[in-house]
C-alpha cells in the first residue's frame, strides 16, 4: 500500500466526517 495514497484517503475521510458533522 502506498503511504501517500493511504494518507490521501485518511485525510479525505476526515474531511467527509467533518462535513457531515457540520451539516448535522
Amino acid at each position: 500500500m502506498d503511504p501517500l495514497l493511504l494518507t490521501h484517503y485518511w485525510l479525505s475521510d476526515i474531511c467527509v466526517r467533518t462535513t457531515f458533522t457540520n451539516h448535522s
